[in-house]
């Protein structure tokens, strides 16, 4: 039976079934940096790569400001989806430098949706695919559909090349009508990214309708969902270094396996 996650002096409602990470190998960070730009907790930065190449393998330089890609699945303005990947890459800024960029498909989602090689993308498309590939840490999100992630996402990484993200770092996020479909990351998401060799992160965030009042996260319970997913992918990121300069170290949930 899947180990459930408890979260002390929170009440009985189970919340998402976890399975654990290989150990991590990459470098890590010290810097606790947040940016701002327009009243948001982080800065969203255009990021040039080139797309003819594979992105560089290998340990990742903490020294600088991780590059984060977020990939929102929903085809909705606005949405929860987007709420809850702009409240992951806002927690992730408050513990590393990061340079955050959105990718929403209910933006370009209209561009791509009848290509069939990527040879055939537009231009905005393809400079989308060829962030996901040169990302530090990927951050993906999608509602659930028929009882599994979007058409549409699925097609955008049918277009990522299967060894570009091989090691990379993937939170996964998902939101539902229902609790019912809480195990779409460990039973749809988790799988997709195995196949591309990616280091999915101990703990998602499953998120319902009933967690939100309008789109403004309401539910304490997602807040410290999303802290302690949070706080269990950083270390990951900072233990390899062994010049890492001591961190101030934050509260966390008390977790307990059940």
């Amino acid at each position: 039976m899947a180990a459930t996650l408890l979260i002390q002096q929170q009440s009985s409602r189970s919340l998402l079934p976890i399975q654990h990470a290989r150990k991590q190998s990459f470098r890590s960070n010290s810097l606790i940096h947040k940016a701002s730009q327009s009243g948001t907790p982080f800065a969203y930065m255009q990021c040039a790569a080139n797309g003819s190449q594979l992105p560089n393998k290998g340990h990742i330089n903490m020294s600088r400001k991780l590059k984060v890609v977020a990939v929102s699945g929903s085809l909705q303005r606005p949405s929860r989806t987007l709420v809850l990947v702009d409240r992951l890459l806002a927690a992730l800024g408050d513990e590393v430098a990061i340079d955050a960029r959105v990718i929403s498909l209910g933006e370009i989602g209209p561009q791509f949706a009848g290509v069939l090689y990527r040879n055939q993308l537009p231009a905005a498309v393809e400079e989308s695919i060829a962030a996901i590939e040169s990302a530090d840490l990927l951050i993906v999100a999608s509602p659930v559909y028929r009882g599994s992630y979007t058409g549409l996402f699925k097609h955008l990484f049918d277009f990522v090349h299967h060894e570009a993200l091989t090691d990379k770092p993937v939170l996964l996020a998902a939101t539902g009508g229902s609790d019912r479909h809480a195990l779409v990351i460990d039973h749809q998401l988790r799988p997709l990214f195995s196949f591309f060799q990616a280091r999915t992160l101990p703990i998602g965030v499953y998120a319902v309708e009933k967690d939100f009042e309008g789109y403004e996260i309401a539910n304490p319970a997602l807040r410290e969902r999303i802290a302690l997913a949070v706080a269990r992918a950083v270390p990951q990121l900072r233990e390899a270094s062994p010049a890492a300069a001591p961190v101030v170290q934050k509260p966390v949930p008390v977790a307990l396996a059940a």
